[in-house]
């Protein structure tokens, strides 16, 4: 959804139809590193998780994920937990609720996460389940209100706040003047207070709006600028989803509980759990070098041993951004990609009779129309007729080169050994498999990864040897000396803030100021261009942006949390600053008190954006995130007698208990509604100046010619579509009405982790109907009838006796039954 926002301000930059984001795939659990069963019903899950606690095997293989040594994990074994959350100063009024309770809402639980269970698998799922997510950023923040929301909708255990104590002030030791240390919490205080600018954070007012209609609304209209930013916060969240936990907590507290500067660590141990992870956002540089050498720096006497906090830390300015990823020396990814392995059927194999092998390897062949998906150093296991072959068991098979997509060789080694199997006993495995296997597959093996801290990583940014940048875009992220200007002026940023006491405005004074703080080695030329365009907008908040990366932290802090997915390694960084090649700088004059997008944009374009009718087909997962997005950009508000701006959405479904999980403007107490109908709802209150007109009309084609959605609707009722649809039929459809009536469109859709954006620009690029994608791989009868070795087939199986029982006899039935009525019966048999 934010991808697809971002692609309209693009219209002048797009040269490709489509792009594709994978952060991975998300299909089953992996086949090693099980500490829980897939099939194991969630409400019994819950029930073993308890209120605040994981399960015993899962804290264990926290410790093996998260680099702890096997002394650690042998004496977790003779320690018994209790739970004492209840009698904590940090415990919000929804912790109260006894454990009956919880195990009561077990039920509705299984239903809320039932489509994240089967997606991220039983292991994953319990260990999100159990998380605790510590979040430190300004409370106004929308990229702070992005992050936590989708921390929220993903059901972590807990998520603490780190936040000012009651007196308003971070906590300061003492309030001598002589005093350094106090000298220095107030120097960052002052700091992180003028780097963030709320009243250029469209996407923040947005967010707090709704919550405060939602979640305040007794309050007198006179009072509700006295309101806590973090209790409204706290509130919506609670809101959001009753079953995370939240609590509110001093920074400094935080930080001497997991110091060695306090003694009572069991009391941290007990509010932070065994699977912490540390989410900074909005905040300076140093503050994060601080909060991420906090989380290196453990006590040694937290009871789970762990030895680091993973840190994720996300930050965006104007129409640039930032991520970065420290999650410790020794973190291990159990699964890269969340892809079941592919059986593949065997052939035969045979002994490598190539010299250089010295009969060391053998050569495996695919079935004729078998395609393997092994690659070199893969380790693979046979499925045999006679499981209990002792020669297999014994051995393991690792992947030497990959000849074709349907041959390769493979030696084998001793279990336990480095010893190669070679000579008789190899002759003897081969024979074993030739006789008793049918098919192979490849083995998934946790990988382990090793992270600099910020501070190694920013000084190692130079160094060739080093990756730590990741690709986000494939013409901006291999540019050395792009990726420089920007890691420079988000550096100089702070130092412009501490020196000035402002951030920089888009005037060209304050521009050459900033400069004056870059660190300009490696900066050409065209560089500077972009320090410029930074300098320019660094003070305000571009809503799509903010949306990508609270989307980014929230996911990278669940990759910690559960060690799926490859997480970014360890910067990555992306703009979107060719939004801003027709922006005039006549039109950013008078805006230094305005919206964020009126600031980097100009208020000529926010006027424009707001004329339009954009049509929203679908208000599901993506239609939320669409629709909340347009209200943080004020698309569709002007009302006035030459032209009317709105959003038109359409969707005929209905809420779901499942859909709460990752549908942001729904609540319990919307479950039966029309999603379109309580998504209208949610908009006003997020942005009541959004004109809105709201179907739970089918877009499809019509017969009878009663559908609103005519063709005086198409041909003048709408200047752009997004589609939000969870089938091609209907996607078609709406991309052939595009094509006839010359209408922009942006096509969106998610699968598991994979998302994918298609942008229709009429007469620039292809439409969503001119490709279409590769038809699935049939399955041959042979192998359906004979012998089904996967899933699938057992399943088109079952269809296709259905089928001949349900539907095709009795059609021929149906098809002959004028001839069979008038047949003498003593031919019938005949005939």
């Amino acid at each position: 959804a934010c991808f697809a926002l971002l692609c309209l301000f693009k219209k002048n930059a797009v040269s490709a139809s489509s792009s594709t984001i994978s952060g991975s795939s998300s299909i089953k659990t992996p086949l090693s590193y099980n500490s829980l069963s897939k099939s194991k019903p969630h409400g019994l899950i819950k029930k073993t998780i308890g209120k605040w606690g994981t399960l015993p095997s899962e804290k264990k293989q926290l410790l093996q994920f998260r680099g702890g040594e096997q002394s650690d994990i042998d004496d977790y074994d003779s320690e018994t937990e209790s739970d004492t959350d209840s009698e904590n100063d940090y415990e919000s009024e929804s912790e109260a609720e006894s454990d009956s309770d919880s195990d009561s809402d077990s039920d509705g639980d299984e239903e809320r996460y039932s489509r994240q269970f089967y997606t991220l698998g039983a292991r994953a799922h319990g260990l999100v389940r159990s998380s605790t997510i510590i979040v430190d950023g300004p409370a106004q923040s929308g990229l702070v209100y992005e992050a936590v929301k989708n921390l929220a909708l993903s059901g972590v255990g807990k998520i603490i706040l780190l936040t000012k104590d009651k007196g308003g002030e971070y906590d300061i030791s003492s309030e001598d003047e002589n005093d350094e240390e106090g000298d220095s919490d107030r120097e960052t205080r002052r700091l992180e207070d003028i780097y963030y600018n709320s009243k250029m954070d469209d996407l923040g007012s947005t967010y707090r709006n709704g919550a405060v209609a939602e979640c305040f609304a007794n309050h007198q209209e006179d009072a509700m600028d006295e309101i806590d930013d973090v209790e409204i916060m706290v509130e919506y969240v609670l809101r959001l989803n009753p079953s995370v936990k939240i609590k509110t907590m001093g920074r400094n507290e935080f930080l001497s509980g997991i110091s060695d500067e306090t003694e009572d660590d069991d009391a941290m141990d007990t509010i932070l759990g065994c699977n912490s992870v540390l989410l900074c956002i909005d905040r300076p540089l140093s503050t994060q070098q601080t909060l991420n050498d906090a989380c290196r720096n453990l006590s040694d006497s937290m009871f789970y041993s762990q030895k680091s906090i993973p840190f994720v830390s996300i930050e965006t300015a104007g129409v640039y951004g930032k991520a970065f990823c420290d999650f410790g020396d020794e973190f291990h990814v159990v699964d890269e990609d969340g892809e079941e392995p592919k059986a593949t059927l065997l052939e035969d194999m045979t002994i490598s009779e190539e010299e250089k092998y010295d009969g060391e390897v053998a050569v495996l062949n695919c079935i004729e129309g078998e395609r393997h998906d092994v690659s070199k150093g893969d380790l693979i296991e046979f499925q045999c007729k006679n499981s209990d072959s002792a020669a297999l068991k014994a051995a393991e098979c690792e992947v030497v080169y990959v000849k074709n997509p349907t041959c390769f060789t493979v030696k084998f080694r001793s279990k336990g050994h480095s010893k190669t199997v070679k000579g008789e006993e190899l002759d003897a495995l081969v024979g074993a498999i030739n006789h008793d296997a049918n098919s192979f597959s490849r083995i998934k093996v946790p990988k382990p990864l090793a992270f600099l801290s910020l501070r190694g990583a920013l000084a190692s940014q130079d160094s060739p040897r080093k990756e730590i940048f990741a690709a986000s875009d494939l013409d901006k992220s291999f540019d050395y000396s792009r990726r420089k200007a920007i890691m420079s002026s988000f550096a100089s940023l702070e130092e412009y803030v501490r020196n000035t006491d402002s951030l920089p405005s888009s005037s060209d004074e304050d521009g050459i100021e900033f400069h004056r703080y870059l660190d300009k080695e490696g900066i050409d030329n065209v560089s500077q261009k972009i320090t410029s365009s930074f300098a320019k907008t660094a003070k305000a908040k571009f809503a799509p942006l903010q949306a990508i990366y609270g989307a980014l932290g929230a996911q990278e802090a669940l990759k910690a949390a559960t060690g799926l997915y490859n997480p970014i390694r360890q910067f990555l960084l992306y703009d979107c600053d060719e939004v801003l090649t027709r922006v005039k700088k006549s039109n950013l004059e008078s805006t230094e008190e305005s919206s964020g997008m009126a600031y980097i944009f100009g208020k000529k374009f926010v006027k424009k954006f707001a004329s339009k009718k954009i049509f929203v087909v679908g208000s599901g997962a993506i239609g939320c995130e669409i629709l909340k997005n347009l209200a943080a950009m004020d698309v569709g508000t002007m009302k006035n007698k030459k032209k009317m701006g709105e959003v038109i959405l359409t969707d005929m479904d209905t809420i779901e208990k499942s859909n709460l999980s990752r549908q942001l403007l729904f609540r319990d107490g919307d479950v039966g509604k029309f999603k379109s109908v309580a998504a209208q709802e949610a908009m006003k209150r997020m942005n009541s100046k959004v004109n809105m007109n709201v179907h739970t009309s089918k877009v499809g084609d019509d017969p009878m010619g009663q559908s609103v959605f005519d063709d005086s609707f198409w041909s003048s009722g709408v200047d752009i579509v997004l589609n939000a649809l969870d089938n091609v039929e209907a996607r078609l459809f709406i991309d052939s009405q595009c094509v006839a009536n010359k209408k922009a469109l942006i096509d969106a859709g998610t699968l598991g982790a994979k998302g994918n954006v298609q942008v229709v620009v009429p007469k620039k690029s292809e439409s969503y109907g001119s490709s279409a994608d590769p038809p699935e791989p049939t399955i041959p009868v042979c192998t359906l009838k004979n012998f089904p070795y996967e899933i699938s087939h057992t399943i088109q199986w079952g269809r296709d006796l259905f089928d001949g029982l349900y539907n095709r006899r009795p059609s021929q039935i149906n098809e002959q039954k004028e001839s069979l009525s008038t047949m003498e019966l003593s031919n019938f048999a005949r005939e």
